[in-house]
Formats: C-alpha cells, sequence, structure tokens
C-alpha cells in the first residue's frame, strides 16, 4: 500500500470517528432533553394546582358509594369498619388542597369527611365552611354500631367534629373525640343549635 492510500485511510478513519463522536453526543444530548422534559411535565402533573390525585378521587367514590357515616366498628362485628377505615384514610393521605375542593363535592358524606380532616389539621378554611354549613338542612346517614339515624349535617360537623354539645344533651360517644380549637361565640352556638334543632324535625 503507497503511503497516498495509508493518508486516505487515516484520513477517513478519523472522520468515522468524528462522526461516531458527534451523532453519540447529539443522541446523548436529545435523550437529556427529552428525560428533563418528562420529569418537569411529570412533576407539573402531579403538583397542578385545582387536581385531585387518582388515590384520593378512589376513596372518594368509595365513600360516596358507602354514602353513610358510622362508627369503627359496626353491630357485632369485631374489625374495622371498611367505610369507616376509607374515610380516616382520605383525611390522612389527602393534601389540604385536595380536601378543600372536596368540601364542595355534592355528597355530603365526601363533604363531611373532607371538612373534619382539614378541622384535625385546624385548617384555616374550616370557620368559612363551618359558616356554609349552618345554613344546609340537608341530611347523612349515620350509624352507631347497629343504630341507624338520619342526621342533620350540621349536627354532624357541630357536635362530632368541632365537638360542641347541644343544650340539654350529652357528649354523644365518639371513635375519636374532636379538641374543640374553635370557639364559637355563645350567639353563634344558639343559632346553630336552634338550626339544628329545626332540621332535625324535618323528614
Amino acid at each position: 500500500m503507497n503511503l497516498c492510500a495509508i493518508k486516505n485511510a487515516s484520513y477517513l478513519s478519523a472522520m468515522i470517528r468524528m462522526n461516531l463522536q458527534n451523532y453519540i453526543g447529539s443522541m446523548l444530548a436529545l435523550m437529556l432533553i427529552v428525560t428533563l422534559t418528562f420529569c418537569r411535565s411529570k412533576k407539573e402533573m402531579e403538583q397542578q394546582p385545582g387536581s385531585i390525585s387518582p388515590q384520593i378521587e378512589k376513596l372518594a367514590a368509595e365513600i360516596e358509594a358507602n354514602n353513610y357515616i358510622g362508627t369503627r366498628y359496626m353491630a357485632r362485628i369485631q374489625s374495622e369498619s371498611p367505610a369507616w377505615t376509607r374515610r380516616q384514610q382520605l383525611m390522612s393521605d389527602a393534601t389540604s388542597d385536595e380536601l378543600i375542593l372536596l368540601s364542595t363535592d355534592p355528597n355530603f358524606v365526601v363533604m363531611l369527611t373532607a371538612f373534619e380532616g382539614l378541622y384535625r389539621r385546624q385548617h384555616a378554611e374550616v370557620k368559612n365552611i363551618f359558616n356554609r354549613l349552618t345554613h344546609s338542612n340537608e341530611k347523612i346517614s349515620y350509624i352507631k354500631g347497629d343504630i341507624y339515624s338520619s342526621m342533620p349535617v350540621l349536627e354532624y360537623a357541630f357536635i362530632y367534629v368541632m365537638g360542641y354539645t347541644m343544650p340539654g344533651e350529652e357528649q354523644p360517644y365518639m371513635d375519636i373525640l374532636p379538641e374543640k380549637y374553635i370557639e364559637l361565640a355563645p350567639m353563634e352556638v344558639r343559632e346553630v343549635s336552634k338550626n339544628i334543632e329545626a332540621y332535625r324535625r324535618l323528614r
């Protein structure tokens, strides 16, 4: 092989190596851009305001399907009620933003669960939600052990979530005793109690 051929072969080999290196570099850069874009999109999707995660949506749908609030143990069954467990899980797993969104849910069992979750966190939005409830005459199904009753949503929020009692009545049994951290004015307590009495009489 003459000297010219050797030089041409060396030049061709160098060009191939350089093009290969450029190609690999370009592919690595493209992969990095795609990865960063995907991670950013996923993070933005997860942190997007005004949305509820699939896990919490599933729990809320199951709570809506049960459509009652009950005690930890039902009838003579010694294991925890699945409905009770779902409500506790939603209150603990949902973010505060998710609970605020669920506090406007049309299903009152879901709405009260969200309200109770926010109350346990002493969230600033609790008082505003409670103010809306004072004028709601809607009722939920409440089951204590094996005893069923129809209860105004305001009664559940006032007594079972916020820890107040009705005039002349004892505090009912609760699985978890609420901490009364919102002090209502005496006039507010009288108005709420009066509304509850009126809503109890509604069918």
